[in-house]
């Protein structure tokens, strides 16, 4: 009999209502639901399946059997998944595949949001909504185009003084706004900023969807989270780290290792650097938490 035990390779974090996984030996991230997550947090080797399933039932509010199937559904989503060392091998696992499992939970009138997920995830996926903010600010022309025209009607009316107020204030004040708020160019569009590690060397990784006019980046180190903002952070690169996407639409991948021993409030930040000299910053970071997802509700 083997007790369910999560792979080492693998960092968790809350995000989106559920439990973001990110798997170092292929790079991907799983995002598991409220009953996944809470089973793969107890798959340490040590809890036994029969503890799980009470745990399950407790949490859950659940008769004994019906927990009992929905705990072995969530060890075929993560085994599937391969976010579990090994196969659970327990003389009380239910000789039912996932179908049937899904099948007989279903019977019991389960609602299906206890069901549990563990799928693929883009962490893109979620940068690419819409931002609210946004919205309303290009929507904002749409409704002051037209008050253009009111100048326009007035004209004949009283001829000269008409005109020259409001045709010049009106137009001059909304074009500008928009154009600075939603196309101004980004250096970089990250997808997720990574520190792991312990003793005396941080791993810092990186991950971008998108390159515009990045000429590189620096990895700054502070000892709190207001650090960088304090000008009290420690540039680490000594010269630029060339950005090396392909084209402006595509990302690419970096890493840095700083040779340093981290305590619990030791801080990272990420800086990219514009051709201009514009600079976007991204962060904190901390081993303590590990990964920053930016633009992403956590």
């Amino acid at each position: 009999m083997t007790n369910p035990r999560r792979i080492t390779s693998a960092r968790s974090k809350s995000v989106l209502g559920g439990l973001a996984v990110f798997d170092a030996r292929n790079r991907k991230f799983h995002l598991l639901n409220r009953t996944a997550a809470l089973v793969w947090n107890r798959c340490d080797g040590e809890t036994s399946p029969e503890d799980l399933i009470g745990l399950v039932r407790d949490e859950m509010h659940l008769r004994q059997e019906d927990a009992e199937k929905l705990l072995w559904l969530a060890i075929e989503e993560l085994e599937s998944s391969r976010l579990l060392v090994e196969p659970v091998r327990s003389t009380t696992r239910l000789p039912l595949n996932r179908r049937q499992l899904l099948q007989a939970l279903a019977a019991v009138g389960l609602a299906a949001a206890l069901l549990p997920t563990a799928i693929l995830w883009d962490p893109r996926e979620a940068l690419a909504a819409p931002n609210p903010a946004e919205t309303q600010t290009t929507s904002a022309p749409t409704t002051s185009a037209p008050t253009t025209s009111a100048p326009t009607t007035s004209a004949p009316t009283t001829s000269a003084p008409t005109t020259s107020a409001p045709t010049t204030s009106a137009p001059t004040t909304s074009a500008p706004s928009t154009t600075t708020t939603t196309s101004a160019p980004t250096a970089v569009a990250l997808l997720s900023f990574i520190a792991t590690g312990q003793g005396s060397q941080i791993s810092l990784i990186w991950e971008t969807a998108g390159e515009q006019e990045l000429s590189g980046f620096n990895v700054y180190r502070g000892d709190s989270p207001l650090a960088y903002n304090l000008g009290l952070a420690v540039k680490l690169n000594g010269q630029l780290i060339a950005g090396k996407a392909a084209s402006p639409l595509l990302g690419a991948s970096y890493s840095f290792v700083d040779v340093h021993t981290a305590s619990g409030s030791t801080c990272y930040w990420l800086e990219a650097v514009n051709y201009g000299g514009g600079k976007q910053v991204e962060g904190p970071v901390s081993p303590a938490w590990w990964v920053y997802f930016p633009n992403v509700k956590r």
